[in-house]
């Protein structure tokens, strides 16, 4: 009897993974028909390493794994992922998660997710999620009375929730946008916004694609045991452009004190007061304010010390804590003032304590661990810091036991391609802690060779250590290789000042018309005017070297005017400072996984044609640098050249069907499910 008690458990066991083993077989089967037949049968052309990584994907959800695949432009990766992750949802009616770190890209995807599942003849449910800052809190809204005010009320009236229907600036959007969702909110506002209608769809939605920002916040949730954002019960986390990851969970995780919300902060709280309460607190709160203004006044004289000493675009700039008792006073006087005004304020009155109670705490766990945190100043004059082991963070909320199964895709995940496979994938595996399983990296079946060539610059002054001298030649020589595609050309930037510099060279005496990258956050109207002018030049910076998508010859000239080495950063700066050579392991896998962002944006579909220039001698014929080889074999164009008489050649022996009117050519046959966003990120 005892001996038939001890195997019943092992029976269940193996008849849970009989069937399991079932289940799976049966979504295998109907995904090989849906690659081997249904989508030949909608016009699509097969791709044999997309059903590679269809397979990996499948794999990896059934061993409740993570995936870390490169999937090259053409691949067809969103099909590749979302076939697999829609019949296992299908079946077993567990919900998935798909994350993008563009608004462009999760619009497409609800319509990729609408075609597969139509394809596959299920129904499916999507929800697009989009972040909290891209929804107007009414009550702010009510209370604003800066600039635009009347725009933001009207249009306000007229029912418009999101950031896109409301037509005024960052700036403006900054102070009426939804920035702090909490239950006491949910209480105490008369005018539920858009966002907390958003969020109550989402706790039980099927498929929910969102930015990776927003399936952090609800990893975060998760792990500290509070209120989940989205379903409690997804079971798939698809993480796309995964190239991104780790700076979308440092965004997530780090603090960011600004000195108006502080101030204002102490202010109301202040004002909630009457009487005798009010004069009860009111030397806290000078104190509080006095040190504010304080640490933000040694902030600013910082960043214009930087500014007057660094000669490139700065990110962000360094805190010096040589005034650590400054830093110490603010925390100080601050967690003084909440202390006091949480004794005296009514429930309703404690809305604005919330972010008092916030910084003072965050504050504390900086100054009482100092070597365990990052810090540094944004553009805006705000003051942030994290954890400097931003890898473990990420493993934690994405990588652990008890997380759902994760792929995670990019068309740039390596940064070499001569090596092991945990070598290629060496850099991004150490930045977010992935200790997973790694696909082969799927290469674009684009005939890049014959469709595309590069040519490379030689012997022009060092762009850093000869500035001046570098954009005067770099500008002469890009002139050049404009006048060789007659316009038709992206010219990538690391610097605005670079950018800016370029442009009013080239608008003297260009005959192309020079479109530059506007500021703000879309982008649309800058690339509809650059697709309508087949001869026109767009100078951009940022997003552009991932953010675009233009097929066709109206995009036949790439241009990197000098290679996107990342510039002086606290973040690099971290990383560094625990390599044995921080130059080959941090900023070289930096720059390459960006260049080749930027050389991707040039054949975008199998019918694209086009050169790509670099005007950087470091990867030159003559250039001795050590990066040089490795940056070769990483491109997946091999084609190229030191001589403009050669891509010169090249560029005119492109059929003349492809350079007059591409709205004729033929579409990429499978090219749908490579989906780039043609927007800049929104969040």
């Amino acid at each position: 009897m005892s001996n038939n008690l001890l195997k019943i458990p092992i029976f269940i066991e193996d008849s849970k993974k009989a069937k399991v083993d079932s289940l799976f077989r049966g979504i295998e089967k109907k995904m090989y028909h849906f690659f081997a037949e249904t989508a030949m049968e909608n016009g699509y052309t097969d791709r044999e390493k997309q059903y590679d990584m269809a397979e990996e994907v499948l794999d990896t959800i059934k061993e409740n794994g993570e995936l870390l695949v490169e999937a090259g432009v053409g691949i067809g990766k969103t099909f590749a992922y979302l076939v697999p992750a829609l019949l296992y949802s299908h079946v077993t009616q567990k919900p998935i998660a798909i994350a993008t770190s563009t608004i462009a890209l999760q619009e497409q995807l609800k319509g990729d997710v609408e075609e597969v599942a139509r394809m596959l003849g299920i129904r499916v449910e999507a929800v697009i999620a989009k972040g909290q800052t891209h929804y107007i809190c009414t009550e702010k809204a009510r209370n604003y009375e800066g600039p635009e005010a009347d725009i933001i009320r009207e249009a306000l009236a007229q029912g418009c929730l999101q950031r896109s229907e409301f037509d005024v600036d960052d700036a403006t959007w900054e102070n009426v946008r939804v920035d702090r969702y909490s239950r006491k909110c949910v209480m105490t506002c008369e005018n539920p916004c858009g966002y907390h209608v958003l969020r109550s769809t989402l706790l039980s939605a099927q498929v929910t694609i969102c930015n990776q920002n927003l399936l952090t916040m609800h990893r975060l949730h998760v792990f500290y045991g509070q209120a989940p954002i989205l379903n409690e019960q997804i079971a798939v986390h698809i993480i796309d452009e995964a190239h991104n990851l780790e700076s979308k969970v440092r965004e997530c995780t780090q603090t960011e004190l600004k000195k108006e919300s502080l101030l204002f902060s102490i202010q109301r709280s202040s004002q909630s007061l009457h009487g005798y309460l009010r004069e009860a607190i009111a030397n806290d709160a000078d104190s509080a304010i006095r040190a504010v203004e304080d640490f933000f006044q040694d902030v600013n004289r910082q960043m214009r010390e930087q500014d007057a000493s660094i000669d490139s675009e700065i990110e962000r700039y360094y805190y010096r804590s040589d005034e650590k008792n400054l830093l110490l006073q603010m925390q100080e006087t601050v967690s003084a003032f909440y202390n006091r005004a949480e004794l005296y304020l009514s429930l309703n009155d404690k809305t604005h304590t919330d972010d008092l109670e916030d910084a003072a705490n965050s504050l504390n766990h900086l100054l009482s661990d100092p070597d365990n945190y990052v810090c540094w100043i944004e553009k805006s004059g705000a003051f942030c810091f994290c954890r400097e082991n931003m890898a473990e963070v990420v493993a934690d909320h994405y990588f652990s036991d008890d997380c759902p199964a994760c792929i995670l895709t990019s068309a740039t995940l390596t940064s070499r391609t001569d090596e092991s496979l945990e070598d290629q994938y060496k850099y991004i595996m150490k930045s977010i802690g992935f200790n997973g399983s790694l696909s082969d990296p799927k290469e674009s079946p684009f005939n890049y060779d014959e469709h595309a060539m590069i040519f490379v610059a030689d012997r022009l002054p060092h762009p850093t250590k000869e500035h001046d001298e570098f954009i005067r030649q770099g500008t002469e020589l890009l002139k050049e290789i404009l006048q060789i595609s007659e316009g038709r050309a992206l010219v990538l930037f690391t610097a605005k000042k670079d950018m800016m510099e370029v442009y009013d060279e080239l608008q003297k005496d260009s005959p192309y018309e020079i479109i530059i990258q506007k500021a703000g956050a879309s982008q649309q109207e800058t690339l509809d005017e650059f697709r309508r002018n087949e001869h026109a030049v767009l100078l951009g910076t940022g997003a552009y070297w991932e953010g675009i998508n233009i097929e066709g010859p109206t995009l036949s000239n790439v241009i990197i005017f000098r290679l996107p080495f990342p510039v002086p950063d606290p973040i690099i700066d971290s990383r560094e400072k625990h390599a044995k050579d921080p130059l080959m392991e941090v900023k070289v896998p930096e720059m390459i996984i960006k260049l080749k962002q930027g050389v991707g944006r040039l054949i975008r579909s199998e019918s694209d044609k086009g050169i790509i220039s670099i005007i950087d001698s470091r990867v030159g014929e003559s250039s001795q640098a050590p990066y040089k080889e490795i940056v070769w074999n990483a491109l997946p164009i091999k084609n190229r050249t030191g001589s403009l008489e050669e891509i010169r050649r090249f560029y005119r022996d492109i059929p003349k069907d492809r350079i007059v009117g591409w709205m004729s050519f033929p579409m990429p046959a499978y090219n749908v499910c490579d989906n780039l966003p043609m927007d800049l990120p929104e969040g």
